[in-house]
């Protein structure tokens, strides 16, 4: 930590002092973690920031990660860089003693008190859920912002495909439009990166509008407090590749037997390979699940949709379904601890409002739908890849329709 309360309770900070001052402070002096009154340790050398550190096997709870170069270095460069534009607001690792926190940077901006977080190793989303929740509490807004930039996995038109780990989905946060974004920042390069326009083309792969750019070019308004971005055409083609790649790999690597996703296209005498278009369609808050749709929408089909032609479907018995396969395993929830909600209705939603829109459904009331036309599963590979694709193209306006709604919806 590079602060710390001494004996008369006063807060130090080291990184400024010159070595030999920090020798004499080191001497004279000791100092405790606001936290737990733990004594600690001053660190100083000729390559590390001065800073305090726990003795080891410290108990104290703040601890959830050790302090890395990586860390000290971006939390003292964020905090520079949002000194030079609010000079009087901003705050290095203050204790909140209501909620027992530290953040690394406490700030006020457009009336607005803001908690950013730097998080470099990994820590479970349950943490970073309890640690917003002690934020809310005290009516702050906290901003996160992960150590490590994903992995760019190829480009498409002005946007690029990233691989995106659970635990870097866990810093996906809303944006002024409502639509998920991500924050990152490297002290080696000094760049931080805003990742927009996020939509999810595998459960690990996602759709992502880039802004990177050196931290001294940045205004802090506008890539932290009011992040907004516009949408951009979904990349159909590039979905549909990666679906049927995701379909392939599922079949050659899993046990059939034991995979509950393929028993389920097997018994109901499907082949994985050919099934209808309206199965695996892009659609709003996909996010919200880790499972392909090629999965929960095949669930939909099997546990509400099938045999069901003419007749009613209510939504809540639809949500009740998913519900069951999300408790049984089939569906997986993605954990999105920084998400105020959980947006799973929505998304179900979002899908049974696509196939009114290709009419496959009808609304016939409030949370109410007849199912008047069957999905056409496909009855051979080649009439599948050339059906799909013109599906695809009369249906490609309602889903850049639906997920602009998307972002307006919130």
């Amino acid at each position: 930590m590079i602060s710390a309360k001494n004996e008369n309770g006063d807060f130090t900070v080291l990184w400024k002092k010159p070595i030999n001052e920090i020798e004499r402070i080191r001497r004279t002096q000791k100092f405790y973690c606001p936290h737990c009154g733990d004594s600690l340790l001053i660190k100083a050398g000729s390559i590390n920031i001065p800073h305090f550190s726990h003795k080891s096997q410290s108990a104290c709870s703040s601890l959830s990660e050790s302090e890395s170069i990586q860390h000290l270095n971006g939390k003292l460069d964020i905090f520079n860089w949002l000194k030079q534009f609010y000079p009087d607001s901003v705050e290095l690792e203050p204790y909140l003693e209501e909620i027992g926190q530290r953040p690394d940077i406490l700030m006020m901006a457009q009336g607005q008190i803001y908690a950013i977080e730097y998080q470099c190793s990994s820590i479970p989303s349950s943490l970073i859920q309890a640690r917003t929740k002690g934020y809310h509490e005290m009516n702050i807004k906290p901003i996160w912002i992960m150590g490590d930039a994903p992995i760019r996995k190829g480009k498409e038109g002005n946007t690029s495909i990233y691989k995106l780990s659970p635990f870097q989905w866990s810093f996906a946060q809303m944006s002024s439009n409502g639509s998920p974004i991500l924050l990152s920042y490297s002290p080696d390069s000094k760049v931080m990166g805003q990742y927009s326009k996020i939509f999810p083309l595998t459960p690990s792969k996602t759709f992502a509008a880039p802004l990177i750019s050196p931290l001294t070019k940045l205004d802090p308004s506008q890539i932290l407090f009011n992040p907004a971005d516009s949408f951009t055409q979904y990349p159909i083609k590039r979905w549909i590749d990666e679906k049927n790649k995701w379909m392939q790999q599922r079949v050659h690597y899993s046990r059939w037997k034991r995979d509950r996703f393929l028993l389920a296209i097997y018994e109901n005498g499907l082949n994985p390979f050919l099934l209808a278009p309206q199965i695996g369609l892009p659609v709003s808050y996909m996010c919200s699940v880790s499972s392909h749709p090629l999965e929960w929408q095949l669930y939909i089909w099997t546990d509400t949709l099938n045999h069901n032609k003419g007749k009613i479907i209510d939504m809540d018995r639809c949500l009740q379904n998913v519900q069951k396969r999300i408790h049984r395993g089939d569906i997986k929830k993605r954990p999105l601890p920084l998400f105020s909600i959980d947006f799973t209705e929505r998304m179900v939603s979002s899908y049974l409002h696509l196939l009114v829109r290709t009419g496959h459904l009808k609304i016939c009331g409030k949370n109410k739908f007849m199912y008047v036309k069957e999905f056409n599963f496909y009855l051979n590979m080649e009439m599948g890849i050339e059906e799909e694709k013109n599906y695809y193209m009369t249906i490609i306006k309602d889903i850049n329709r639906q997920l602009i709604e998307r972002i307006t919806f919130f």
